[in-house]
């Protein structure tokens, strides 16, 4: 093997090795926030609203993806950042519900 070939199998390695720890990540996340939604629609939640620290922002936009596919709710998922008072993350809705409507009747939680 040439230089260029083994930096290329290194750096394909190294690809794979991120990809796995990425979807360990998602199917974690994934199965927190699907119990979580699954408490608030067995109480008739129509919006889901799913929280909690230390979630991967990378990743929230995929959950929220699953969530919608799985329940057919708006949803919105955000990871909760204690230390600097605030929370990101990522919405997603059905074709019936707008969330910018939703996010822009409520200006004051998007700060």
């Amino acid at each position: 093997m040439t230089d260029v070939e083994e930096e290329a199998a290194f750096l394909a390695e190294q690809v794979e090795h991120f990809n796995r720890e990425r979807k360990d990540i998602v199917a974690t996340i994934t199965e927190e926030a699907m119990a979580m939604a699954e408490t608030k629609v067995k109480k008739g939640d129509l919006f889901l609203l799913l929280a909690k620290e230390n979630w991967h922002e990378g990743v929230l936009g995929i959950v929220a993806s699953k969530i919608v596919e799985t329940f057919a709710l708006p949803t919105l998922i955000l990871n909760i950042d204690r230390e600097q008072n605030h929370a990101k993350g990522s919405a997603r809705s059905i074709d019936q519900v707008s969330m910018f409507e939703i996010l822009s009747a409520h200006q004051e939680l998007t700060r």
